[in-house]
């Protein structure tokens, strides 16, 4: 980089917290030691992290959304490579033009590629797709904490599972080629329980091989089943109606909530609409329209929006083979703080089986299948203190957190549940930035 190079990014750098780079030689740019730049450099794509793992109060945020390129789609060796500020949604409709997914259902479609890569991206997927995104990775570029740009290949078995759920703190993801596969059809089973139900068919279902997911109203006796089961089915597939669906859920839902929290003061009134609203969305999607499904379409029209935009969430996962205890656990610790606080979140909890997945070192699942747990709620004044009570719950009952979802965690409890993990991962985020350039306040409390 020459001298004016260095001058002209010193110059911008001066202007302003965040940088938008758009090729791969900017990016390293950005990095590049040479440059006078305010710690902590933070890589930011989507912006739908619960936490603060991706801000930087006083240094600067590199965001990745200028590295936008599906650069190729290879159906004959069934691969795609992407730079890593694509969006998953344009990325699943990229890939659905020529036949192919990526096998795995990812909520959150408003992630890019770096941040389904760099912090663990799941969702209910069947069987063995219901692992995290990055699992699929067959190659990526880093720039690393000195500007070096690097490739890393699935058969690294050194550094893959480094670079895998590393949060940006070994280097800034810059492009992902990823295992794709001709669009598969699953069939959809789903229908409304009591919570009884809901507790007998997770103590069969939880830790089969299966799609799994449930909504949970807990302050109602009621709850969703939905079992996903791969097939041969040539039955045409709603597109447009699993398209309406997402969107009432994940934008109409809330938006609906919101208000409802601002013109209903009478609490037993206002929840009760908001529970009712809840069952009624739910109950349209027992339709035989969404019996059969795809990948794409169960969870890929988020154009508008997604519960991250609109709500507070927090995720923590729980053993598979306890997910009835702990389902039941929850209700009730649900219901007993509504009495004793007068909170309680307005959007049904959502649940779902994450599968085993030692890819990445810091996997969340990386011994063993598990049930993710995502509490969403449009109401912020007494979200703190709520997610605060959750995380002594989750704690209470073995919880894992993922540092990029989870709220209130603390770092000592952390260090229990990952340990061996996290101390070989913080060993070499040392030797790989011991200037701590890639380090934030927030994230530093758990891997310093």
């Amino acid at each position: 980089m020459t001298a004016a190079a260095r001058s002209y990014q010193a110059n911008r750098v001066s202007l302003a917290k965040a940088l938008r780079p758009e090729s791969i030689d900017e990016l390293q740019q950005c990095i590049d030691p040479g440059v006078a730049v305010p710690f902590p450099l933070r890589p930011r794509g989507g912006c739908t992290a619960s936490t603060d793992c991706n801000t930087s109060s006083g240094g600067l945020v590199i965001e990745t959304t200028g590295l936008n390129r599906i650069l190729i789609i290879d159906p004959d060796n069934q691969r795609v490579t992407v730079e890593a500020g694509v969006r998953l949604q344009d990325l699943v409709n990229a890939l659905d033009e020529f036949g192919l997914e990526l096998p795995g259902c990812f909520d959150l479609y408003r992630h890019t590629v770096g941040g389904a890569v760099a912090a663990p991206c799941f969702g209910p997927g069947v069987g063995e797709d219901a692992a995290s995104l990055a699992r699929q990775i067959i190659s990526m570029k880093i720039v690393t904490p000195s500007g070096e740009l690097v490739s890393i290949s699935a058969d690294d078995s050194r550094f893959m599972p480094l670079f895998r759920a590393s949060y940006g703190l070994l280097g800034v993801i810059a492009e992902v080629c990823f295992r794709v596969r001709p669009k598969r059809v699953f069939d959809r089973t789903y229908k409304k329980v009591s919570h009884e139900q809901l507790l007998r068919t997770l103590e069969t279902l939880a830790d089969l091989p299966i799609g799994l997911k449930f909504f949970v109203l807990p302050h109602r006796d009621r709850a969703y089943l939905e079992v996903l089961r791969q097939t041969e089915s040539t039955r045409s597939i709603h597109d447009r109606f699993w398209k309406a669906k997402d969107w009432g859920e994940t934008v109409v839902l809330p938006t609906i909530f919101r208000s409802l929290n601002k013109v209903v003061p009478m609490p037993t009134l206002r929840y009760r609409l908001i529970d009712g609203v809840s069952g009624i969305t739910k109950d349209l999607s027992q339709s035989r329209l969404f019996e059969t499904g795809s990948y794409s379409v169960a969870a890929g029209y988020r154009q508008t929006g997604s519960t991250s935009d609109t709500a507070n969430y927090s995720t923590w996962l729980f053993s598979a083979s306890r997910a009835s205890e702990i389902a039941e656990d929850y209700i009730e610790f649900c219901q007993s703080l509504f009495e004793r606080t007068g909170y309680r979140a307005d959007l049904p909890t959502v649940g779902f089986r994450v599968a085993k997945d030692p890819s990445a070192l810091m996997s969340p699942s990386r011994s063993r299948a598990m049930i993710a747990l995502q509490t969403s709620s449009t109401r912020t004044d007494g979200w703190e203190d709520f997610v605060i009570d959750l995380a002594d719950f989750a704690e209470a009952h073995g919880g894992v957190p993922v540092f990029n979802q989870t709220r209130a965690v603390r770092s000592g409890y952390a260090q229990r549940v990952y340990g061996d993990a996290l101390n070989n991962f913080v060993a070499m985020r040392r030797k790989l930035d011991a200037d701590n350039r890639l380090l934030n306040p927030f994230l530093s409390q758990y891997f310093r």
